[in-house]
Order: structure tokens, then C-alpha cells, then sequence
């Protein structure tokens, strides 16, 4: 049975958390954090440095902590014949056999066994580095999701687009609430359905970033990014994992933003394209981040085209974040 790891509660109480509120700052739930003070798991190693951030503990402070007398660690997990013996992360994977039985000549699983392996040998002699969250915002039709796109495509990192990853999501609930699925403008998408779909992003964001997979996320951030509150909880969040932090913003001109709007033909922008001079009296296109933040020019008379600038940001910056 395990035994409650109480220099773990007492560090967090001296910290200033409760269990609810560390278990927000690292965005766990508090079960979680519970579970780790009572012995019964560990924290995952993707969460160890925002932890000891936390706790004004250092990495090695921190293992000692988790790992001293009054700590009996949980029985390790059995994989069964074709798993193998439970030798734990990372080797469970590399260690992995085909099942059930009658597929081990398939092709596709030695091939996944191939990549698996190319791929930890290369995490295994890359450069130690944070991983990187790219916040890519701007207006409708700014070319936002084509910018965050092609970063995606040269580094390699992940690219989550709010719309693709939120819409069907979206549309359900505006018809559970008697609503237009499209609808994008009215005070009860603002209100009701509007948080969920930055919540759910970003959630999922985290969840890359944790991995150790620097992600690049592409949405408006209109009330987001200019609200320095707001900016100022994520730049915190980042900081106690470990993550370095990029917001990056697309700035476009009425006339460019009209044209990619009707050229993409989406449901979701038919009340804006209906009602036009409503919405282009409603758009304050000098709007900003709050805090720094690289400028992409994609308005029509841009002197470098988009892509370009994407190519010139990487070749500037990557190797920096």
C-alpha cells in the first residue's frame, strides 16, 4: 500500500497552492495532484518541470522529494505476453510486439517499428531544447491558417487550427441551443459557445507541448491577444513548464480580407459576407498584441508575399525558440 508522501503536500502548502490551485497552474486535474501526494502514481515527466517551478524546487530537489523514505512506489504495470515485462516508459515502446497473433508478418507494423525507432534515436541526439507554443492570430480572412500552415510544414511542429479542431463541436451545440450552427456574431456564441472553443484549443495545445512537441496554434485571439491579462496567465503557464512563448499576428487590409472571405466560400463567414458594411464597421484593424510579438504584412500591396515572410521568420528565428 502506498504511504502518503507528505514533503510533497507540505512543499505545495508552503508554496501558497492548494491542491486545486496547483493542480490549475499545471492543468491537471486535482485527483492528480492527490493521487501524487498519496503515493498512489508519479508525476509524468513532462510535468516534473512546471512542478518544481512551482514549488521553488529544482529538478533534483524535486526527485528527492518524490523519492524519499516514506515513498513506496506503485506496482509496475504488466503488458502480457506480447508486450513483454513491464519495463517502463520510454522502453515499453521501444520493446513493442506485434499481437494478436496472425499479423506479425504485416508490413505496417515493422514499419511503425522502423520510424518509432529512427524517431527516438533522432529526439535522442537532437539538441536539448523547451518546446515552443506559436500563437498565430488575426481577423477572418487574414491568412492566419495558411501562415501557421506552412510554419508547420518547415519545422515539423504540430499545428493545431481552431476552426478544424473546434467546428463540428461548435455546430452541435449552437443547434442544442436553438441556434444557427454558422452563427459567429451574435452575444450568445459569444457568450455560451466562444469560451468552450479556446478552451478545448488550447487544452489540446498543452497536451502537444507536454509531450515535448513544440506546436504552433492558429485562430483569431482577438480578445485574447490584445488583453493583457489574459496573455499574462498563458506567459505564466509557459514559464512554470518550461515553454517558450511566440505570438505572431497577421495583419491584413479590409479589401484583402474581403477577397480571401469570398474566395474561401466557408458557411461559418456567410453573415459577415451578407452584411458586410456591418461587420467592416465593427472590425478595429489596428488592433494589437499586448505583448511582443512578430508582425506579418499580408495585405495586398505587401512588399514580400506571405510565404515568404513565413520562410524568412524561420530562417531568422527557429533555430533561437
Amino acid at each position: 500500500m502506498a504511504v502518503k508522501r507528505h514533503g510533497l503536500a507540505n512543499r505545495r502548502k508552503a508554496a501558497g497552492f492548494s491542491q486545486e490551485a496547483l493542480a490549475e497552474h499545471l492543468g491537471v486535474d486535482r485527483s492528480t495532484v492527490c493521487r501524487w501526494e498519496r503515493g498512489e502514481t508519479e508525476p509524468q515527466p513532462c510535468l516534473r518541470p512546471g512542478l518544481a517551478a512551482a514549488l521553488g524546487l529544482g529538478p533534483d530537489d524535486l526527485d528527492i522529494l518524490l523519492h524519499r523514505a516514506d515513498f513506496t512506489p506503485r506496482p509496475a504495470l504488466n503488458l502480457g505476453e506480447h508486450g513483454g515485462p513491464a519495463i517502463g516508459w520510454p522502453g515499453q515502446l521501444l520493446r513493442l510486439k506485434p499481437a494478436p497473433k496472425g499479423f506479425d508478418d504485416d508490413p505496417s507494423l515493422h514499419t511503425f517499428e522502423h520510424r518509432l525507432r529512427q524517431a527516438w534515436d533522432s529526439r535522442s541526439r537532437a539538441r536539448r531544447a523547451n518546446p515552443c507554443l506559436v500563437l498565430v492570430g488575426g481577423f477572418a480572412g487574414s491568412g492566419k491558417t495558411e501562415f501557421g500552415r506552412f510554419l508547420s510544414g518547415t519545422t515539423g511542429w504540430a499545428h493545431l487550427d481552431k476552426d478544424a479542431l473546434t467546428r463540428p463541436l461548435t455546430e452541435t451545440l449552437l443547434r442544442s441551443l436553438g441556434s444557427d450552427p454558422n452563427d459567429r456574431h451574435t452575444n450568445l456564441y459569444a457568450s455560451q459557445v466562444r469560451p468552450h472553443e479556446y478552451r478545448a484549443l488550447m487544452s489540446a495545445a498543452f497536451g502537444s507541448l507536454d509531450s515535448g512537441s513544440s506546436t504552433v496554434v492558429s485562430a483569431p485571439f482577438l480578445r485574447e491577444m490584445p488583453g493583457d491579462p489574459w496573455l499574462q496567465r498563458l506567459a505564466a503557464r509557459c514559464m512554470a513548464r518550461a515553454i517558450d512563448f511566440v505570438l505572431i499576428w497577421v495583419d491584413t487590409d479590409l479589401e484583402t480580407m474581403h477577397s480571401h472571405l469570398q474566395a474561401r466560400d466557408a458557411a461559418r463567414d456567410t453573415w459577415k459576407l451578407n452584411h458586410w458594411e456591418n461587420y467592416r464597421d465593427s472590425v478595429d484593424i489596428n488592433i494589437r498584441p499586448s505583448h511582443p510579438y512578430f508582425l506579418v504584412d499580408n495585405r495586398q500591396n505587401a512588399a514580400v508575399g506571405l510565404l515568404d515572410q513565413a520562410q524568412r521568420l524561420v530562417d531568422a528565428r527557429c533555430d533561437d525558440w
